[in-house]
């Protein structure tokens, strides 16, 4: 029997990494589960152990200032959601240094000036970790997208699916 193919773990391992301390995040948020030390610990690994500021920025900028939920998966998932993606996406890119790509998808999801505090905390964390030698592959020219609600979502907490 063959194992069921596994998004997650397919990831490269900084983004699985990072992917994984956005989802205890936003477990944290959701739950009020003290996940900071393992987040900090994980950052640490990556070898960016004052990365956390710069993560917990992004983070709070994207819950505040979404102008739909955005759907982040729990961390026992194995599925990558399309904006936890879009998420990984816009990190690569402002590694990249692709700024105007990344900032552009952001404008998807954000008004221009939370999608520029988003822009800046992504930059800031992207270069911490290519200080540790861990590089984000970023999407081709064309990019992927946050995906689109089928309609208008007034709520703008993020959204943690539990199964």
């Amino acid at each position: 029997m063959t194992e069921p193919h596994n998004e997650f773990t397919a990831l490269p391992l900084a983004q699985r990494a990072l992917l994984w301390c956005v989802r205890m995040w936003v477990m944290q948020l959701r739950h009020g589960a003290e996940t900071q030390a393992r987040v900090d610990g994980m950052l640490g690994q990556l070898g960016a152990p004052t990365a956390s500021p710069h993560l917990e920025r992004l983070m709070l900028t994207l819950v505040y200032g979404t102008t739909r939920e955005l759907e982040v998966l729990c961390v026992c998932q194995t599925e990558v959601a399309a904006d936890e993606r879009g998420l990984l996406d816009v990190l690569a890119l402002a590694q990249a240094k692709r700024s105007l790509d990344a900032f552009l998808l952001l404008r998807s999801i954000l008004p221009a000036q939370d999608a520029g505090a988003a822009l800046h905390s992504a930059e800031e964390l992207g270069e911490l970790l290519a200080q540790a030698g861990r590089f984000l592959p970023a999407p081709d020219e064309n990019g992927r997208r946050f995906a689109r609600s089928p309609g208008p979502l007034p709520t703008r907490l993020a959204h943690h699916v539990l199964h």
